[in-house]
């Protein structure tokens, strides 16, 4: 019988390790909804704020001067949120490589969900 717990010829121990078997903490599913913004914003000019149910996306920006031309561009987008949604959880992020507001919140009452790869499986039975 093999004793682990001595040197190996190349010169490394053999150790057991016990695994950890503690429960994980389920992590909270999140709802998201990508609002993308003409190019003609930035950042600096997109507001966002939540209304009854709607999170509001306003921006506004003038380009231009008034001896030469004044030129305003005005945008406003409405995004209704989902009743599972917490309103408290919203956050709203710019995307830079898409180019607009992510708005993020977090779903109430939820465990974990099913991997969006995990199908049913159904066995058929066939008769040779």
């Amino acid at each position: 019988m093999a004793d682990f717990n001595q040197f190996s010829e190349s010169g490394s121990t053999s150790q057991w390790t016990q695994l950890k078997t503690t429960k994980r903490k389920k992590s909270q599913l999140t709802w998201q909804e990508l609002v993308q913004i003409p190019g003609v914003f930035s950042a600096t000019d997109v507001m966002v704020q939540e209304y009854n149910g709607y999170v509001l996306i306003r921006a506004y920006v003038e380009m231009g001067n008034e001896e030469v031309d004044l030129m305003q561009y005005g945008l406003q987008r409405k995004v209704r949120v989902p009743t599972d949604v917490e309103i408290a959880t919203l956050k709203a992020l710019w995307s830079k490589r898409s180019h607009g507001v992510v708005v993020v919140g977090m779903i109430k009452d939820a465990d974990e969900g099913r991997h969006p790869l995990a199908l049913p499986i159904q066995c058929t039975e066939q008769s040779v």
